[in-house]
């Protein structure tokens, strides 16, 4: 009889544990990769681009434990440059200079391609308000440079809104 309590009150435990939400699921989401163009003809120093914020980590109950932006600059042309990378919490076109923070600043030699990321709080802030824009802007010599990127979500989801779909 005393086995029999004590296995139900483990399993009652058990329960309430994994209905609590003490039970998580950790996924690593990634969007699909965004690509900025901005040719040596193009009359602008910067174009827009948005970056689709990954669906698991818009699911409901998701902890968003960590963001990171990845990013590849190439140098198509044959004169060395410089740009820089900002990101914002809003859709473009970004009209108002004070959402965008730079987060990447580039020396683009002739032919050169570079590559980092970035895991700046403002990435977080771009999750949350399920809208990323990142801004490519040529600060140099007129060249053909391009950004490919994109961003790798690290979220935790309760073990049964996980499984339930919610």
């Amino acid at each position: 009889m005393k086995n029999l309590m004590l296995f139900s009150f483990l399993c009652l435990i058990s329960i309430i544990t994994l209905f609590s939400g003490c039970g998580k699921v950790v996924i690593d989401a990634t969007s699909p990769t965004s690509t900025a163009n901005l040719p040596s003809s193009y009359s602008g120093n910067y174009i827009e681009v948005s970056v689709p914020v990954p669906s698991d980590a818009r699911r409901s109950g998701a902890t968003i434990d960590e963001v990171t932006f990845y990013y590849t600059a190439v140098n198509e042309g044959g004169t060395a440059t410089t740009a820089k990378v900002y990101v914002a919490p809003a859709a473009p076109p970004i009209t108002d200079q004070g959402q965008l923070t730079q987060i990447a600043d580039l020396s683009l030699n002739a032919n050169e391609t570079v590559e980092g990321s970035s895991t700046d709080p403002i990435l977080s802030e771009c999750i949350k308000n399920n809208v990323f824009t990142v801004r490519f802007e040529r600060t140099g010599a007129s060249s053909n440079i391009k950004l490919t990127c994109y961003v790798k979500v690290k979220v935790s989801i309760d073990f049964i809104a996980y499984y339930t779909g919610q």
